[in-house]
């Protein structure tokens, strides 16, 4: 038990040393200094830089833009000209109407007397009116002629004006084409200013992510870290070479292999050799357990078809090897977030994605409050676990226990590892909002991924189980629980043992968890049907109550004690009162079922 309290104590400090880099990447993710900080970064790099872009956009519109001006003047002295020209023309036009007008008036002035003297002298009259004819008749003709020519002159004026406008306009559309060329070459020099800023501010968060992980990896680890990064490497590369009907089966089976081998290489050094655990070493194994969760994860996403990878909207380069890099990049990322490398809530690939790709975290009150209570409560579960419980060793005392002294050790014991476990939950909850990421279980924002309260006052330990690391416990459920057809729940606790690293007392206490699990439906099944008064129900709530909470402290002892010795002392004492008569209500209920 001391081994295990001074692991979790150091992660505890690890996790403390890592809340500075969560907060800075919190912070500059809330406020906006981080695309900032990118640019200035981007000002620095020679070849991508966005101001370099715009001058290039400049000088490849310049000559686009001068040549429209000119062709834009062009037009416009066309123009000119084309007014100058029909000018003279329609001159000369005007005068020739006002000349047949005058030679008009004129044949008015002359016919009139004629007309008189003929009326006055009948005799004359159609001699007079013939040579007035003669004289009328040239003149007439003349007119026409001019009207004539002058309907020529402006059939001129429009068969040269037409080709002068027609050129005109052409030079009109050739400079709006102009301009559309200019646009066409400009927008993708814009757009790959924009996005080479964008992608460097993504790549960047993942790389923060990243390069945290891997320094908070190696220091706390040394140089066991190697075993972390080698499966997250391997697994990387293995999302993008198996296809996604089996890419689930060769993930399970190549990450649960590499787990059990290291499980077993620390049973060997521990037990065979007898060397000393190192808490680096218990370290490593911890946060091997959480990339197994995640590579899982992420395999059920791919072969269920919830996600595929594709160029993301960052990466606007649609080459292969840049899809590739990014993905790539990504995947380390998501395996290795030091918000999530010692522990934490399970935060599914697309979740992660989508929290590091919006444009500002989320940081508010919410998140302060959360932050806070985190802290709060782990420094009050600390001080009162080293009040109360801090000169306790359980297996020195359940091998020398006597009677029903051995119930107060266990329940005490296991009280010692809940508080142990609570406050590092929490703490690993604060580090985890401190980055900008929130908990989403069943489609939903949850505050928050323990519930103390529940754990400690339900009646069933079938709500304990569910309530208990709820990411885990619904990691689980989706993994093996809803793959099985027969006995769900047996199958479920045993890769739960196996998950864990199979020691004899974790084989034990989860083969004894999913039992008691049976039992306890089958119990509480029964009774719901059977009418009683309240303070029947009363008395049986607080039964069950106190018997939930001594077969989960059995449980835990021999999860926690893991050798054979420790989990033989359990089995023979006082102990194992509790979970026999648990065992054998669920016998007598199904007899009685049956019957």
């Amino acid at each position: 038990m001391d081994y295990i309290q001074v692991t979790f104590h150091r992660v505890a400090v690890y996790q403390m040393a890592a809340f500075p880099c969560a907060w800075l990447y919190g912070y500059l993710c809330s406020s906006g200094h981080l695309p900032i900080t990118v640019r200035y970064a981007l000002m620095r790099i020679p070849d991508t830089s966005q101001p370099q872009l715009q001058e290039v956009a400049r000088a490849k519109l310049e000559p686009i833009t001068t040549e429209a001006g000119k062709n834009f003047d062009h037009a416009g002295k066309l123009q000119e000209v084309a007014g100058d020209t029909p000018g003279p023309i329609a001159t000369e036009a005007g005068k020739n109407f006002v000349h047949a007008g005058k030679l008009q008036e004129v044949a008015g002035d002359t016919l009139g007397p004629i007309t008189t003297e003929a009326c006055q002298n009948s005799v004359h009259a159609v001699k007079l009116q013939e040579v007035a004819g003669d004289m009328l008749g040239p003149i007439t003709t003349e007119a026409r002629q001019n009207s004539v020519h002058a309907v020529k002159l402006q059939e001129v004026a429009r068969d040269r004006l037409e080709p002068i406008t027609r050129e005109a306009g052409q030079n009109s559309v050739h400079a709006v084409k102009l301009q559309e060329v200019a646009r066409d070459r400009l927008e993708p020099i814009t757009r790959k200013a924009v996005n080479v800023t964008w992608t460097f501010v993504f790549y960047f968060r993942y790389i923060y992510l990243l390069v945290g992980g891997v320094i908070l990896a190696c220091a706390s680890m040394g140089p066991y870290a190697v075993f972390i990064f080698i499966p997250a490497l391997c697994h990387a590369a293995l999302f993008h070479i198996v296809s996604w009907e089996s890419v689930y089966k060769w993930a399970f089976l190549l990450q649960m292999t590499w787990q059990t081998g290291c499980h077993l290489w620390l049973m060997y050094r521990q037990y065979y050799l007898e060397e000393t655990m190192s808490v680096k070493l218990s370290i490593m194994i911890s946060s091997l357990m959480l990339l197994t969760q995640k590579v899982t994860s992420l395999a059920m996403d791919l072969h269920e078809r919830k996600m595929t990878f594709t160029a993301n909207y960052c990466t606007k380069e649609k080459s292969f090897h840049a899809v590739w890099r990014y993905n790539i990049l990504v995947i380390l990322s998501y395996f290795m977030f030091f918000p999530a490398l010692l522990g934490g809530p399970l935060c599914s690939f697309v979740k992660f994605q989508q929290q590091v790709n919006k444009a500002s975290t989320c940081c508010n009150y919410r998140h302060a409050w959360i932050l806070s209570r985190g802290l709060t409560l782990f420094m009050l579960l600390q001080i009162l676990r080293a009040v109360l419980f801090e000169k306790m060793n359980f297996q020195c005392d359940l091998m020398n226990c006597r009677h029903l002294g051995c119930i107060y050790v266990m329940w005490s014991t296991a009280l010692i590892y809940k508080m142990t476990y609570y406050s590092h939950w929490l703490l690993d909850e604060a580090l985890f909002h401190t980055a900008g990421f929130s908990i989403e279980l069943c489609s939903h924002v949850e505050v928050s991924d323990i519930n103390i309260f529940t754990l400690e006052t339900t009646n069933k330990i079938s709500v304990f189980a569910r309530t208990w690391n709820k990411s885990t416990a619904m990691w689980l459920r989706r993994l093996v629980f809803g793959n099985c057809r027969t006995r769900p729940v047996l199958w479920t606790f045993a890769f739960s043992a196996w998950w864990h690293g199979l020691y004899p007392g974790q084989i034990f206490g989860f083969l004894c968890w999913a039992l008691m699990l049976e039992a306890d439906y089958r119990i509480h099944t029964y009774l719901e049907y059977v009418s009683k008064p309240w303070y029947i129900q009363y008395l049986f709530k607080t039964c069950t109550w106190l018997q939930t909470q001594l077969i989960i402290a059995y449980v835990m002892a021999a999860i926690e004690s893991r050798t054979l010795a420790s989990v033989l002392a359990l089995c023979f004492s006082y102990n194992s009162l509790f979970p026999i008569f648990y065992c054998m209500s669920f016998i007598f209920l199904g007899k009685h079922r049956k019957g």
